[in-house]
């Protein structure tokens, strides 16, 4: 839905009721189709590595990327002229609550970070930096986030964390 959204509308209102629409486009076949098969290859050069290591990748990856919805709802207020249930959850969130949920979900990103320090470290970077690209573009397509936009978050900041721990 977001890639269809931001692809096919041109204006905030056109982006909106684009999200409504349950149905997929040809912006979301074509990011759905990329982004799995990356992820799919990603993880394959990651296999090629050992068990443990794919492993620790995979888990720090869907850690990472449910921070990144806790980080989003935290700085990123929900678009206030619509009802949903984002509104109501990510319009509570603050920075205590994503150091809360950092610290819960250590055991399933803090073994690759051991494993391997400096490609964790990297592919943390890189997909922060494409959370905040992501962020700064919904900002100034629809002034806001959604649950669609924070659901993309996640698989956009797991994608990316994919890519680099597959680059060692």
């Amino acid at each position: 839905d977001t890639w269809d959204a931001l692809g096919g509308g041109w204006t905030r209102e056109q982006v909106l009721e684009i999200l409504k629409d349950s149905r997929l486009g040809t912006y979301g076949t074509l990011a759905l189709v990329t982004g799995l098969g990356c992820r799919a290859t990603s993880m394959a050069s990651i296999a090629s590595v050992g068990t443990w290591e794919t492993l620790f990748a995979v888990m720090a990856a869907a850690a990472i990327g449910r921070i990144a919805i806790v980080v989003m709802m935290a700085t990123t207020a929900p678009i206030g002229d619509r009802a949903s249930q984002a509104k109501d959850v990510s319009g509570t969130q603050t920075i205590k609550h994503v150091m809360i949920a950092t610290a819960i979900s250590t055991l399933f990103w803090l073994p690759w970070f051991f494993m391997s320090f400096q490609n964790a470290f990297l592919s943390l970077i890189v997909s922060s930096g494409v959370m905040i690209w992501f962020r700064n573009k919904i900002l100034q397509r629809v002034g806001g986030t959604t649950g669609d936009f924070l659901g993309c978050t996640a698989f956009l900041v797991q994608l990316i964390f994919l890519i680099g721990a597959s680059s060692q």
